[in-house]
């Protein structure tokens, strides 16, 4: 996949996920060429005059330093669905890779089950702060993007109880969350434009409370 490339990423041990015959070294070998070489201010030109099986990490090769660059790097090579990227996505750093790694290995996502946790926390909105926090802190595994996603649409359906459900249990449970809730477009909106960070996701659960 990455076999004779120049990479630039922040640990050797990512691209090793790929390359498993590959070993990591901090120095340019003399014979040889099965390494990911790791040598700041080694020339690329060098690199390509001397191996073409190794890899060597260089600001100046294919940028893995983020999520996006990953997926868009693997998209052809691993044909991840799109909902498979998407699902990807909003995991932080070290869930991102071990997801990648599982992938490679088994070609499959690890599966999380949080949809009644997330109800639990969408029941919470609007209630008292430590009520919430404390359903906000079960679901701390949980990346904050995917908690965004699900709480969105549980407030798009807050819109309109009537139209989403038979259960009537379910219609009480939004009409009761939707009385508490106030400013939610704003509070949205304000999300959206923020730099998405896990302390901008918690003013948002907090902030849609009257």
């Amino acid at each position: 996949m990455f076999y004779g490339q120049i990479v630039h990423v922040s640990d050797p041990g990512k691209i090793q996920i790929f390359c498993p015959d590959l070993t990591p070294v901090t120095y340019a070998p003399a014979y040889g060429d099965r390494f990911i070489i790791n040598v700041p201010g080694y020339s690329p030109i060098s690199f390509r005059s001397r191996f073409s099986y190794s890899i060597l990490i260089h600001p100046s090769g294919i940028d893995l330093t983020s999520p996006d660059r990953v997926l868009e790097a693997l998209s052809k090579t691993m044909k991840l669905s799109k909902a498979a990227a998407e699902s990807l996505r909003g995991l932080d750093e070290h869930q991102f890779w071990n997801s990648i790694r599982l992938y490679k290995l088994a070609r499959k996502l690890p599966e999380v089950d949080i949809s009644e946790s997330t109800y639990r926390l969408f029941l919470k909105l609007g209630a008292a702060k430590l009520e919430v926090l404390k359903e906000l802190h079960a679901l701390d595994h949980v990346p904050h993007k995917i908690l965004f996603s699900a709480m969105l649409t549980f407030l798009i359906r807050v819109k309109d109880p009537a139209g989403q459900s038979v259960n009537p249990r379910y219609k009480r449970d939004l009409i009761d969350v939707s009385r508490r809730l106030k400013n939610v477009n704003s509070v949205v909106i304000r999300y959206l434009k923020s730099e998405r960070a896990y302390s901008d996701f918690v003013w948002f659960i907090l902030s849609l409370g009257k």
